[in-house]
């Protein structure tokens, strides 16, 4: 509800939006892609932090996502808008017992991390080491 406007860069965008205020209209159709993607985003999430000991594994996947989202029309901004409510649903999640300044800073340096090769795919030689 917050951002109407990156439904648009949904294959189903289009179709699942109310024409009069154009908030999302969750249907099942729209349901299954939203989680769909959200499995694929977590999917994503999940290698990187497993493959953190092999990055040169992990690399070519992130350009990967980083191409396919450039297509489409993804910008630097939605992806900090995807940060702040993937880190807020980890942090409800685990709860604040077990999460501090510790925790949120090595969450804030992999996201710099991943998103920096997903945000410019094409910009480096895969051997240059991760930002962050």
């Amino acid at each position: 509800d917050d951002h109407p406007e990156l439904v648009e860069l949904f294959p189903f965008g289009e179709d699942s939006k109310d024409p009069k205020t154009g908030k999302l209209k969750i249907n099942a159709r729209t349901k299954r892609h939203l989680e769909a993607h959200a499995s694929a985003v977590m999917r994503v999430v999940g290698t990187c932090v497993a493959g953190l000991t092999s990055i040169e594994d992990i690399v070519p996947r992130l350009r990967s996502v980083g191409a396919t989202h450039k297509i489409v029309g993804v910008q630097t901004m939605h992806y900090d808008i995807l940060y702040r409510y993937l880190v807020n649903g980890i942090k409800e999640e685990v709860g604040p017992q077990n999460w501090d300044e510790e925790t949120e800073n090595a969450w804030e340096q992999a996201y710099i991390s991943i998103t920096d090769l997903i945000k410019r795919p094409s910009k480096r030689l895969e051997t240059e080491p991760l930002q962050g």
